[in-house]
């Protein structure tokens, strides 16, 4: 086994260390809302003695997804429910594969090239927000680490088993978040045509343990799905409207912007005012970003140019734009998660043929950029965690803050602290109440119409003697609306809601059905 270089070994954990700078601490300001809620509460399920569901949160797209995130989720779960440690084990994958990625990046292209993509990646305002929280796209990079690291295997040195981890992760990935199955499509496509004239870098028997291996944590969430698909397709469909006859042209700059903080207004809202108000130094940088948006492209030429092995990147890269612009893919930034580490490659590219020129002007300019580009990153995040401090969450995206929302919870559930429902309880109380309706998939997922109608007696009496018990409410709420209440049913759950205050809640949602 090929020992690691001592200095090759203290930069990478320099770089770990600086990529784990912003992405474990600040934990009680983490984001924890709707998603990152329901994410938890579908991984500890086992916990509260239920069995494992067998599907995820709704995606986007507007489709339930497979459990796989339940089941990596669980290990930290076990753990802990606190949701400060959940993310803290989130980051630190997230900081271990940042290092993976130097030195995997070190092996098959330079130094210079690892290192300035390393630390771009750690920096990057964008990485940063999409890897500390409880999210299924917060998972996506460390498993693209693991395909860049297989690709090389496969591509340069040929090693034909490394078909396994490499489509593992792929289908992995794709269960994580759907939208990256079609970048997935296209670098197989591509791969295909760079490897086409070397059949015998092709394996079945390796191709087949991948994708077998890959699909496995899928297969209650396929059994579920043959069995709604035709008889309940509600149960794995939401009614969205996600490909709207709309064409969205900001699909083509997000991914000049995701590698930092580009429409950054979607995370801030309205609070993007006060941050250029009070860090006005900090905002005004941002015109220093630009810069990126020029070396991408020009590093894809240095890229082509330098690594003609590694060529059906470039290609993959470039049509996922056009893709999701013909499907008229709304243009969410978090799409592009997927390419994120090989757009830090292509930047990295440009400006380490920058520091390596022979010319001294065109050395020190490149470094020049390099420490400009740090810097600013390191000077926006800051100030960024320091206004989030100071105003307990943003008027965008983002919303309040973990340790806001928990106190308020933890204030009203605190004559129930010894409640031994209390862990569900409280973890069920950041659950939205517009995602239970009876008629979406995970309220269907988690329960029986029927069983809920025969304990219907016992889940009253429950709630009479703890009215603020969430777990309660979206039960009977998804049994009372697995259909557009009538008339009739909205006046005995008023009438319910008399006798029983817990119910007014579900009155009240029923009631904007």
């Amino acid at each position: 086994m090929k020992k690691i270089n001592l200095s090759v070994l203290v930069i990478f954990l320099f770089i770990f260390l600086s990529a784990a700078a912003f992405r474990l601490t600040n934990l009680n300001l983490i984001e924890f809302k709707g998603d990152e809620a329901i994410n938890l509460y579908l991984a500890a399920r086992p916990l509260f003695g239920y069995p494992f569901p067998p599907g995820g949160t709704v995606s986007s797209i507007g489709l339930l997804n497979p459990p796989l995130l339940n089941y990596l989720l669980f290990p930290f779960v076990l753990i802990s429910l606190d949701p400060k440690i959940v993310s803290f084990f989130i980051g630190l994958i997230n900081s271990f594969s940042i290092g993976l990625f130097f030195l995997i990046v070190k092996r098959y292209y330079s130094l210079t090239t690892a290192l300035t993509a390393s630390f771009l990646f750690a920096f990057s305002p964008w990485s940063i927000i999409f890897s500390r929280k409880i999210w299924t796209q917060n998972l996506i990079m460390p498993l693209m680490v693991l395909v860049l690291f297989s690709l090389g295997k496969i591509v340069v040195k040929q090693q034909r088993k490394y078909w396994i981890p490499y489509l593992t992760a792929t289908f992995f990935i794709i269960q994580l978040h759907q939208s990256t199955g079609f970048f997935l499509v296209l670098l197989n496509f591509f791969l295909f045509l760079q490897l086409k004239k070397n059949k015998s870098v092709f394996h079945l028997k390796y191709i087949l343990a991948g994708t077998i291996l890959g699909i496995l944590p899928a297969f209650p969430f396929l059994i579920y799905l043959v069995k709604n698909l035709f008889t309940n397709p509600e149960a794995i469909l939401v009614a969205k409207e996600r490909f709207a006859p709309v064409f969205h042209s900001q699909i083509f700059l997000r991914p000049l912007q995701i590698i930092n903080q580009g429409n950054f207004y979607f995370v801030l809202g309205q609070d993007t005012l006060t941050f250029k108000n009070l860090y006005p130094f900090a905002y005004n940088l941002r015109v220093l970003f630009y810069l990126e948006y020029l070396f991408i492209p020009w590093g894809m030429v240095v890229f082509w140019q330098k690594h003609p092995q590694w060529r059906f990147l470039i290609g993959a890269v470039l049509t996922l734009p056009f893709v999701y612009f013909l499907l008229h893919f709304e243009p969410f930034i978090h799409y592009f998660l997927v390419i994120s580490l090989f757009l830090f490659l292509f930047l990295a590219s440009s400006l380490s043929w920058l520091i390596n020129s022979s010319r001294l002007f065109l050395k020190s300019a490149g470094g020049i950029i390099f420490t400009i580009l740090i810097i600013t990153s390191l000077i926006y995040n800051t100030a960024f965690f320091k206004l989030l401090q100071n105003q307990q969450g943003f008027k965008g995206d983002y919303g309040p803050v973990y340790s806001a929302s928990a106190a308020e919870v933890k204030k009203r559930l605190l004559p129930y602290k010894d409640d031994p429902h209390y862990q569900e309880m409280f973890l069920a109380s950041f659950l939205p109440i517009q995602y239970w309706y009876g008629y979406l998939p995970v309220p269907q997922m988690l329960y029986c119409y029927e069983e809920t109608k025969t304990h219907l007696d016992e889940l009253e009496t429950r709630l009479k003697e703890v009215p603020v018990d969430a777990r309660i409410q979206l039960e009977l709420l998804a049994f009372w609306t697995q259909s557009p209440p009538t008339p009739e049913t909205l006046s005995l759950l008023k009438e319910k809601a008399i006798t029983i205050p817990g119910y007014q809640l579900i009155y009240q949602a029923a009631s904007q059905f």
